[in-house]
């Protein structure tokens, strides 16, 4: 089935939230993953992939510890969302390694656009390059690799798309909304009763 890009980011969100992510990560992953869709790329099969992985997860285990050598997790796997992030905010003007991200995938979106000018972000069967265009292609979904990003151009690369729509895998979609459940909180004696309309007893 296909689905707009605003449910896409919706449903994304609220997964990465109910998977154990802050609401201003579980923004950043829906952001993501939406940018991905929109150019034809997997990104909900990525986030569900990663969701599973880092459920019940100590989170702080997957975050970058930032050196000029590379970029690393305590853990050893690298979350793409925390590690976007801290390229959002650092920008990018030189080459950078990340070292076992997860679904790297979902790092692309933060590179382009933590990007001071053209920029070349690749990993074993996939390599993307923007500079006033995107180009790029991955060769399916990548569990967890060494990213490397630095200036250059790839003009070799295929345009991708821009859609207004995606459809994703069901499997994935079943993974997502079971996350995002998670985030809506259980019925209570006091929240029935409390609802519109609700009432203890009829007067009529």
């Amino acid at each position: 089935m296909s689905w707009s890009l605003s449910e896409i980011e919706s449903l994304s969100r609220k997964a990465a939230r109910g998977a154990g992510m802050s609401w201003g990560m579980a923004e950043e992953a829906g952001k993501s993953v939406t940018w991905l869709a929109a150019a034809g790329l997997p990104g909900p099969e990525a986030l569900a992939d990663l969701l599973e992985r880092l459920h019940d997860q100590d989170l702080d285990e997957f975050a970058p510890v930032i050196r000029t050598d590379a970029w690393r997790a305590p853990g050893g796997a690298l979350c793409p969302i925390r590690a976007g992030a801290a390229l959002s905010d650092l920008g990018c003007s030189g080459e950078t390694r990340l070292e076992g991200v997860m679904q790297p995938l979902l790092i692309v979106p933060f590179a382009v656009q933590a990007a001071e000018g053209p920029l070349v972000l690749e990993w074993p069967g996939a390599r993307f390059a923007c500079g006033g265009a995107l180009r790029g292609s991955a060769e399916g979904l990548c569990v967890q690799a060494d990213v490397l990003i630095e200036t250059g151009t790839a003009a070799e690369q295929p345009m991708l798309d821009c859609a207004l729509r995606y459809t994703p895998k069901p499997e994935a979609i079943t993974v997502l909304e079971r996350f995002a459940q998670l985030t809506y909180a259980p019925e209570t004696e006091a929240s029935r009763t409390s609802g519109a309309g609700a009432g203890l007893s009829d007067h009529d």
